[in-house]
């Protein structure tokens, strides 16, 4: 399958990221909300957060029984999709 186009906006969005600072720290509680809420509302038993920057995923939260074992993510793909 061929790798989509990147966003137009990439470059923004990564320096947003970076900027942010989250990148390569602990777990956060902040972060473990936000997964607490998606999993009330969806009602699922695993939900993650993670965060994408040009080479990697970085998962900042965690909830449910997860195990990640991946060499690569869909990163590319999700990311390439319009309205993500």
């Amino acid at each position: 399958m061929p790798r989509p186009p990147k966003p137009l906006d990439e470059p923004l969005r990564l320096a947003t990221l970076q900027g942010l600072g989250v990148l390569d720290t602990e777990a956060e509680e902040r972060f473990d909300r936000i997964s607490r809420m998606a999993q009330r509302l969806f009602e699922v038993p695993i939900c993650l957060v993670s965060l994408v920057d040009a080479k990697r995923q970085w998962f900042k939260s965690s909830l449910g029984k997860v195990r990640i074992s991946l060499r690569g993510t869909l990163a590319d793909t999700a990311i390439g999709v319009q309205g993500i």
